[in-house]
Order: structure tokens, then sequence, then C-alpha cells
């Protein structure tokens, strides 16, 4: 026995408990065990015999009702009614009969109608039951968040917020890529229960700060054209940092500030990373000429820096 309460202590982790709760699972245990194993004890169970009589219900009645007025073991007179299943005998709606042990039945008798009398209990709406269950449902609620101490989710004071109006068709993954998030977060940061959204629908985008910029501009779509037609004449290209490049540098590549590099790639500083990638808008008529700098020797692009 001892090894076997040894044993449920492991799987269910008592050992770690308060000792009130540890005694209640050897309890448990030392139960479990007898009826799993009385007969290697020479254990016999002794089998209740209980003569019963058979009566007529004339009214309304509960098992528990009646239990009290005849002074009978509760769970006794469910087990030999077992057909009540809702544990009420309906009486005055047609014949019904209820089993009670005959040591009873002269009690039974004597009461005569006065066996059902009895002070109605309290009885609610169905209104007034779902409240009951939601107040319930949201106490076991709190107590579960406390016993398995949930972590509580704080903000990532890196972040911040813009807001994104959705577009003709957008949807969730597109806006997630644009602001390089997933749909989980966009649906977490919205309350939203599915992918579903609709056009004009403004959405909470939580961004990091240093590049608020980068993001505020997708989410306002900015276009910056130096002349009508200028945006179509422009395209974009990637370049990719290598260790010690700097912006100035990068600039004098492609033929840009560094002012333009941190609006297009969102820059709230100078600082930069190797293989971080940064988007460079370049003259389309020398698209492939830009392109090619990603692949160019260290000297070679030392030539393009001094050209001037």
């Amino acid at each position: 026995l001892s090894a076997y309460v040894r044993m449920s202590h492991e799987y269910t982790g008592a050992v770690t408990e308060s000792l009130a709760y540890r005694k209640s699972i050897d309890r448990y245990t030392a139960a479990r065990y007898v009826v799993h194993f009385y007969k290697n004890h020479g254990i016999r169970l002794k089998k209740e015999e209980v003569t019963q009589a058979r009566v007529r219900i004339e009214e309304y009645t509960t098992l528990y009702q009646l239990a009290s007025k005849l002074d009978i073991d509760y769970r006794l007179l469910t087990h030999v009614n077992a057909v009540y299943t809702k544990k009420i005998i309906p009486g005055n709606e047609g014949v019904y009969y209820a089993n009670i042990p005959a040591t009873t039945l002269d009690r039974f008798i004597a009461l005569g109608n006065k066996v059902y009398d009895y002070a109605p209990s309290e009885t609610y709406t169905r209104t007034e039951i779902k409240l009951v269950e939601k107040i319930i449902r949201d106490t076991i609620e709190v107590v579960r968040r406390e016993i398995i101490k949930e972590p509580i989710v704080r903000e990532n004071p890196s972040l911040t917020s813009i807001m994104y109006k959705v577009k003709s068709g957008d949807a969730l993954y597109k806006i997630a890529s644009k602001f390089d998030c997933t749909s989980s977060d966009l649906s977490m940061w919205n309350g939203l229960g599915g992918d579903f959204i609709d056009v004009g629908q403004s959405l909470i985008v939580r961004v990091p700060r240093e590049r608020l910029a980068y993001y505020q501009s997708i989410a306002n779509k900015v276009e910056q054209p130096s002349t009508p037609g200028a945006a179509s004449s422009e395209t974009s290209v990637t370049y990719v940092v290598r260790s010690g490049d700097v912006l100035s540098a990068i600039a004098d590549m492609y033929d840009c500030t560094v002012a333009q590099l941190k609006l297009w790639n969102g820059l709230g500083n100078d600082f930069i990373d190797v293989n971080q990638k940064l988007s460079i808008r370049v003259p389309r008529a020398k698209q492939g000429y830009y392109m090619k700098i990603n692949s160019m020797s260290n000297s070679q692009r030392l030539d393009i820096q001094n050209k001037d």
C-alpha cells in the first residue's frame, strides 16, 4: 500500500502541496487500493439487503422530501427508485409508485397526506439561472488564473501604435506583410474573431518606435514625386548592408541623400546593421546599373564613391 501511495503522490504531484491536501490524497488512494485489491487481503463485501414496500404517490413530491419525511437514507431511497432520474415524482399527473424500506411503511401510512407537506424550495427563472451560471463560470476562471499564475501581458515600450485604414483588395495577411507582423498579431491588437475585414475599417498596428516614420508612410501611402510623372519614372532596388558601410557612402553610390535613405527606410538615426536590407529609389532607366552594386567588390564600390 505504501508503494501504491508513493506512486500516486508522484502522479498527482501532491508532494509539493500542503499537508492537508496530501492527507486527502492518501485517503483517496487508500480507498482506491481497497476497491481494487480487497480480495488479496481476504476482505469480503457485505451485501446490504433491504426489504422494500411499494407505495402509491398521490401528489407531487421529490425523493429528497420523501426521505426527509420518512427518515430514510437519501442515497438508499434514490438507489431503490432509480427510475426517477430527476429525483422527482409527479404524483398528481398520473399513477406513480415509489419503493421504500418495509420498516417505514407504517410511518408512511400514519402520515397520510402530511407526507407531502413541505415548504416549496426557492426556484429560479431561466434568466436567473443563466446569470448564476455566468457568475459561477467567471469565478472559476478567476480561480483558474490564480492557480496557474498566467503571465500578465505588458506593453512593449519599444513599440508604438499607428492606424491603418483597410483598402479595397486588402487581406489580413497582406497587411501583416506590409507591417512585418503576423495575421495573429493584427487579430489580437484589434480583437478580431477571424480573418474578415471591411473596406474602410481602421486597424491598430504596433510598430517599432525607431521605424515609425517608415511604417507611417506605408499606412498613409506617402508618395513624393518631384514632378508630375516622376513616380512612374522611378523604381526601387534593395541594397544589403556590408561590414564598414555608413549611410553617407551608400547615398554616394546611389546618387541620393542620407535624408532620403532615412525616409525610404523609416530610420530614426544613422545606425545600420550588417545584412540589413535597405530600399532605395532609383531612376527606372538606370535600374540595371544600380542593381549591380550589390555584387561589386569593395574596390569597385570605392571607385563609384570617389567618381566625383
